[in-house]
């Protein structure tokens, strides 16, 4: 189970009140490759982010496009709870 709020597992959460609307991962099925089913909300965002930032860019500078992307994928969760 993964909290919404900080995308950790229930038993790693940072939230100082504790995990926030918790939610599962995505459950293992032949559709998926074994890596997607471990896959958090955030992941997925920083997924997204990655495609679009690597559309736009010609730099090989992998660390600093998932830097980017992450940093993307925190912003729309931040966005996410606030209009909760």
């Amino acid at each position: 189970m993964i909290c919404r709020r900080c995308a950790n597992s229930v038993s790693a959460c940072t939230c100082p009140s504790g995990p926030v609307a918790v939610i599962g991962v995505l459950p293992v099925s032949p559709a998926l490759p074994p890596m997607a089913a471990n896959m958090t909300l955030r992941d997925w965002f920083a997924g997204m982010a990655m495609q679009g930032l690597l559309a736009g860019t010609k730099t090989s500078d992998g660390q600093a496009i998932v830097k980017d992307a992450y940093a993307l994928a925190d912003a729309m969760m931040a966005k996410r709870e606030k209009t909760k």
